[in-house]
This record gives structure tokens, C-alpha cells and sequence, in this order.
């Protein structure tokens, strides 16, 4: 039997206060969890490298959150609207792949932008990752 590693992928602002949250919990927790391999995005592009993938996991940052929760899917997150293409955040990205039929099964671990302990926050999302590899 071949090892095979869930893929999560950890999206967010690097050094951007309250959205580096995702990268801060991917430093602490990348290559740390048997059967699971963090990969760092550094924007909404990468994405494309995992079209057509099948239960993708995706971490990010989340603004009105006051726990880390997991949603099977991106219809709780509406759509933006951007304005310039600096705009076009992974949840505008998400939906264009969704209306397109390139991404399947998508699960989001979203993580507070405010009001969230780091140590919580991180031990939250090793036990989330933890089931994510037994799936």
C-alpha cells in the first residue's frame, strides 16, 4: 500500500495582521501531522495546480468566525466584488472554479481573523487535521 498524504492547502496574507493567521498555523504545523501535507499558497492561482482534485481541503482565514470551523463547500461564503484584480480573493476564485465545474468536493477549514487565541486556534485545527487524514 502506497503512503498517501491528504493535501491541505493554506492560503492568507503573509505578514498581514489577522489574515497570516493561516500561514502562522501552516509554520507550526506543516509536516507535523502523519498523513498530511501542507502545502503554502502564496495566491488563488494555485489553485489551478489542483483542478479536478477530489476531496480538496483548503485553510484560510475567515472574517465574522469566532471558533475554526470546517464547510463542505463554498456556498456559505458569498461572493465578492472586486474592483481590480487585487481584489479577487480565494472565495470570488472558488466560486468561478465551482460555476465551472473544476473543483469537487471542497472542504474549507476556516480560521477567525479576529478574536482567536493562536495556541486554540492551533490545537483546533491539529485535531481537525487529524480526522482529515483518516478520511
Amino acid at each position: 500500500m502506497r503512503d498517501v498524504k491528504k493535501t491541505v492547502l493554506c492560503f492568507g496574507g503573509e505578514g498581514i495582521e489577522g489574515d497570516d493567521i493561516a500561514f502562522r498555523i501552516y509554520e507550526e504545523l506543516g509536516g507535523k501531522i502523519e498523513g498530511v501535507r501542507m502545502v503554502w499558497c502564496e495566491s488563488a492561482m494555485d489553485l489551478l495546480d489542483y483542478m479536478g482534485a477530489e476531496n480538496l481541503h483548503i485553510m484560510d482565514a475567515v472574517r465574522g468566525l469566532k471558533r475554526v470551523s470546517v464547510f463542505s463547500g463554498i456556498e456559505s461564503f458569498r461572493k465578492s466584488n472586486p474592483i481590480t484584480t487585487h481584489d479577487m480573493d480565494l472565495g470570488l476564485f472558488l466560486h468561478i472554479l465551482d460555476e465551472t465545474e473544476k473543483m469537487r468536493k471542497v472542504k474549507i477549514i476556516g480560521i477567525p481573523i479576529k478574536s482567536v487565541d493562536k495556541k486554540q486556534a492551533i490545537e483546533d485545527v491539529r485535531k481537525i487535521l487529524s480526522k482529515v487524514r483518516n478520511v
